[in-house]
């Protein structure tokens, strides 16, 4: 089933409340508040900043290369100096207007800052987490263009750092469109005219959020692998939010390794200094500073150490070596420390 990223009629919300991943709310998490997550892998720049042509400030048309009304990007708040007031945040934060708490930041607006699916059946596009977390919740900010009135399908794969992963499939509307709105009234530009315009409530960007299911909280996101579903239309993915699991410890503060012989260290961290008490830590170690999945050492990936404060990593060979750290209860895992390099 797909999920739409639109309002849902009554009949459906009751029978999603049975299915693992959704486009709505539907569950509280009190104070808890969806943070930005950093990603990388953007293919194309859909948003028009700067002061000098739309064709020399993004690099394709959102609804397609044809002139014949298409051919349009978004721009940055003051791209279009006869209606300076709209457009995308200079400074990049999206907060919606249907979802409050949902909170996105964009990519700079003057580099590729958008995964643009084109219209062709399984065009496929990665999102790569820059710092991978668990999280009970995430959230896309996309649109679809070129299908006015309509819609455009996607699906996202879920990659889990232990080489499991969990899907969702979303209908996503028009920018013209209506449903889940994060963000309207921002106006567009034309590549091939230099056109600047406005349209009311128009073009719009919406939430397309989805549960992870209990089973996988734990589990730390590498990767989200976009796939475009239905030869209809384009798909623009902007940005990605989470929320880690309702009572779960904060980030524990990671600190220098002491004990380096060559072949082993002692990881060292001190406890969180927010959320919930854990009663846990998890310990990855990698050879690559964003532990991308064949980096990650297979004894020391997701590894429950205990509620301890230091672990010493053994079996090393030559070369550089990364670890982090998390702190879990019995309601979830907590977000990353930072990364500590040796």
């Amino acid at each position: 089933m797909k999920f739409p990223c639109s309002t849902i009629s009554p009949f459906v919300m009751r029978l999603l409340f049975f299915l693992p991943s959704l486009c709505v709310r539907i569950t509280s998490t009190g104070a808890q508040s969806y943070v930005p997550v950093d990603i990388s892998g953007y293919n194309e720049d859909l948003i028009a900043s700067g002061s000098g042509s739309v064709i020399s400030a993004s690099t394709a048309g959102f609804d397609g290369p044809s002139c014949d009304g298409n051919d349009n990007v978004y721009y940055e708040k003051g791209f279009n100096q006869d209606f300076p007031g709209t457009g995308l945040p200079a400074n990049r934060i999206v907060n919606s207007s249907t979802n409050p708490g949902y909170t996105y930041k964009l990519a700079p607006y003057n580099g590729n800052n958008a995964f643009h699916l084109i219209d062709e059946l399984n065009d496929t596009k990665t999102v790569t987490l820059l710092q991978p977390g668990a999280f009970s919740r995430i959230s896309l900010l996309a649109a679809a263009a070129g299908v006015p009135g309509g819609s455009a399908s996607f699906n996202a794969i879920v990659n889990f750092s232990d080489g499991t992963s969990q899907s969702a499939s979303f209908v996503v509307e028009d920018w013209f469109g209506s449903g889940q709105v994060a963000v309207g009234s921002l106006g567009r530009a034309q590549r091939c005219t230099d056109n600047r315009e406005t349209n009311g409530s128009s073009p719009k960007l919406f939430d397309c959020g989805f549960d992870i299911s209990a089973s996988n909280q734990a589990k730390v996101i590498n990767s989200i692998t976009l796939t475009k579903t239905g030869i209809d239309g384009f798909v623009g993915v902007f940005a990605l939010c989470g929320i880690t699991p309702a009572g779960t410890p904060g980030a524990p503060v990671a600190i220098a390794a002491t004990n380096d012989t060559g072949t082993s260290f002692k990881a060292n961290w001190n406890a969180p200094t927010s959320g919930a008490a854990p009663t846990s830590y998890v310990l990855d170690v990698s050879t690559s500073a964003d532990f991308n999945t064949a980096s990650i050492l297979p004894a020391y990936n997701n590894l429950d150490v205990g509620n301890v404060l230091n672990y010493q990593v053994t079996g090393l060979g030559c070369g550089t070596y990364y670890y982090r750290v998390r702190a879990r209860n019995s309601l979830g895992t907590g977000p990353n420390s930072a990364v500590i390099s040796l």
